[in-house]
């Protein structure tokens, strides 16, 4: 497996940050002159920031386990459920659409938990 499928792509990267979310990692997206490559360090290059890519466990020690409604009457999000939505080609599915590796789908997850207010920035 490729470094890059480790981690959250690029784009769900900087998604977290225009989102508030801010994460502790090894891994970072490096800005380039003709995108960004996966390294290990948090650099400024070319005047653009890097941004932090989060891999699989610290995307898997950030999500929740299991997100109620308010009254506790319907479980909304099981941690557990990503897991089991693995398809037998490879790729993960989530809110109907796949996704290449678990890192992403794991992303994607918080995304989504973020947006509608599941989980709150802090």
């Amino acid at each position: 497996m490729k470094p890059e499928d480790k981690v959250a792509t690029q784009v769900q990267s900087q998604k977290l940050i225009e989102l508030g979310f801010k994460i502790e990692t090894e891994k970072y997206w490096q800005p380039t002159r003709v995108g960004y490559f996966l390294g290990a360090s948090d650099i400024i290059a070319l005047g653009v920031k890097s941004i932090p890519a989060p891999d699989v466990a610290e995307l898997g020690e950030i999500l929740p386990d299991e997100i109620w409604n308010s009254d506790k009457s319907k479980c909304l999000w099981t941690f557990e459920s990503l897991g089991k939505l693995e398809t037998n080609y490879g790729h993960w599915l989530l809110h109907g659409k796949y996704y290449k590796t678990e890192a992403q789908a794991r992303c994607a997850a918080l995304i989504w938990l973020i947006e509608n207010k599941h989980i709150e920035i802090k």
